[in-house]
Parts: structure tokens; C-alpha cells; sequence
């Protein structure tokens, strides 16, 4: 045998075995994982990762950008910082995923309290959620999921909820997420605007859309400018997008207006703001959105974007 294909099929002998060695400790890192996110209480990994912020300092990411927002905007200084509220986010979906037994639970106690609001005040089940960007998203689609406790379309131009399609663990525990690109106009599962509308007038499927969308993701997300509507916020002349009042109008639901929010031992609470008629939802929409950003402004996720709610097209 000459000596370079000799070489050759040394080297690959090795390749072959440290393949293997590579695959092995991905497969066992992966078990390590699940059986963190699993068995510990989600609430003492937020703690640790709390603590432990401080080595990345204001500067670190968009650490910068996020607290000066925060402070431009509510002249108050942030609480807290962009890394963690990403830290934090991380964190919940993955408890998610591998059904930490805490977070379920408190999933399911958020759940309930809106479900007793509902009957408290006789509202019908044809319904709206509108939750703002306080927490996770992810979460606060799992909690409109549960409160019908049927699927759910969630109205986006980000794959936020991508891991939880392609994974289907929404699915063992009974939840069904699917995402509509209001610019592709059709959903995650292939289902067409008209199938959707169908699905949400028979009461089949609930809708989530968020209020609070700042103009300037969805445009840089989409690369063009998504329909909006001019408001005032905070002061300011802003843009809200304009999907919960078409949407409110055209399947004539009221919207529900709610934030998750944590207390300082890490437990997960929902506000209701107000559930809103179809045909007052466009002028009172921006009342809420401001009342919920300035009451959890340290739970609020977007501070990061600079331009707040006034990106300039």
C-alpha cells in the first residue's frame, strides 16, 4: 500500500474515533440539560443568574443601549440590564421545554386567574389576547394556550416560538402554537390567511397578538414598513401597529390586555389590564400599552430598541 493512501486511512481512523467521542459527549451534555431545566426549580436558576450578571458589565451587549432607552423614555434608571433579561428568557423556555414541574404549575395558576376574570365578568370565550412583551413571550403564549385550552395562532414576523413548533413539546402537555406571518400570510403549518380566519370565526383556535411590537423590529424583520397608526405615548409621538384593531374589528372579539410579571422571589404572576370591546379597542390600546410598560418597565423586554415606538421609515 503506498504510503499516502496508508496515511489516509490512518487519519481517518482517527477522524472516525473522534467523531464518535464528539457525538457521545453532545448526546450526554444534552441529557445533562434536560435533566437540569427538568428537576430544578426554574426560580433558583434565575436567582444564579442574577447574581451573577455583574461580570458583564453596563457596557457588555446591548446593555448600554437598553438603560439608556429606559432612562430617555421614564427618566428613571433600569433596574436591570439587556443580558439578563435574555438570561431570562433563555432560562423559562427551556424550563419550558423539558416541563419543569414549578413553571407548569404557575403556568397553570396564571391561567386560572384569567379564566376566573373571564367568568367574573361574563366575557365570551370568542376572545383576543393581547399580552405585552413583559417576561417571555413565549410564556405568555402558553398561558392564552391554556386558558382556552385549545390552539393558538400567534401573530408575528419573529420565529420566537420556533422552538416550541419544531420541538412539540407544546403538544405533550395538551398546548397546540402555531405563528401567522401577517407579510407571508399564511401560517407555520402551511394554513392560509382564509383558513385561519375560518378556524378563529368558528371559535376553533384563539389569537395572540402582541401590542407592544416596536415598529422598528418588525421593519427590519420584514424590510419594509408594516401598517401602523399614529399615537401618543408617554409624551411622545409614537406608531402602534395596527393589527389588533383590524383584527378586533374584523371577527368583532374583544381584546384582553395582560403582563406576566415576577416578584422578587422569582414567582411568575399575570395582570389583567382591561379587556377591551371591538370597537374601542384602537383608541384605548395605547393607554394600555403605556400603563403596562410603565408598571413592569423592569419586566419589559425591548427597551434595546432606541427608537422606542418612532422609528423613522
Amino acid at each position: 500500500m503506498p504510503g499516502f493512501e496508508f496515511l489516509s486511512l490512518l487519519l481517518s481512523g482517527y477522524v472516525r474515533v473522534y467523531y464518535k467521542k464528539i457525538t457521545i459527549f453532545r448526546i450526554i451534555k444534552s441529557k445533562l440539560v434536560a435533566l437540569l431545566f427538568k428537576y430544578i426549580d426554574y426560580r433558583f436558576l434565575l436567582y444564579i443568574a442574577k447574581k451573577y450578571c455583574f461580570l458583564f458589565g453596563k457596557d457588555y451587549g446591548l446593555n448600554s443601549s437598553f438603560r439608556q432607552t429606559h432612562y430617555n423614555v421614564l427618566g428613571i434608571q433600569s433596574g436591570t440590564t439587556h443580558f439578563f433579561c435574555v438570561m431570562r428568557q433563555k432560562i423559562l423556555k427551556n424550563a419550558l421545554i423539558h416541563e419543569n414541574k414549578q413553571l407548569l404549575e404557575q403556568l397553570e395558576a396564571c391561567a386560572e386567574k384569567i379564566r376566573s376574570y373571564i367568568d367574573e365578568k361574563k366575557i365570551s370565550s370568542h376572545l383576543i389576547f393581547a399580552p405585552l412583551h413583559t417576561v417571555s413571550d413565549i410564556l405568555q403564549t402558553v398561558i392564552a394556550a391554556r386558558v382556552m385550552r385549545k390552539p393558538v395562532v400567534v401573530v408575528s414576523v419573529h420565529n420566537s416560538m420556533q422552538s416550541l413548533h419544531e420541538k412539540q413539546n407544546n403538544n405533550s402537555q395538551g398546548i397546540s402554537v402555531e405563528q401567522f406571518n401577517p407579510e407571508a400570510m399564511e401560517g407555520n403549518e402551511g394554513n392560509s390567511f382564509q383558513d385561519i380566519i375560518v378556524s378563529l370565526v368558528e371559535n376553533q383556535k384563539s389569537l395572540v397578538i402582541f401590542p407592544d411590537a416596536i415598529p422598528e423590529c418588525t421593519t427590519r424583520l420584514t424590510k419594509k414598513k408594516m401598517k401602523t397608526y399614529p399615537v401618543r405615548l408617554l409624551g411622545r409621538s409614537c406608531e402602534l401597529h395596527s393589527g389588533i384593531p383590524v383584527f378586533s374589528r374584523l371577527l368583532k372579539q374583544s381584546t384582553l390586555f395582560y403582563c406576566l410579571q415576577m416578584d422578587n422571589k422569582n414567582n411568575l404572576n399575570v395582570d389583567i389590564l382591561d379587556c377591551v370591546d371591538h370597537r374601542k379597542v384602537e383608541k384605548q390600546m395605547p393607554e394600555l400599552v403605556e400603563q403596562g410598560i410603565c408598571r413592569y418597565n423592569d419586566e419589559w423586554t425591548l427597551w434595546h430598541y432606541t427608537s422606542f415606538f418612532s422609528y423613522n421609515f
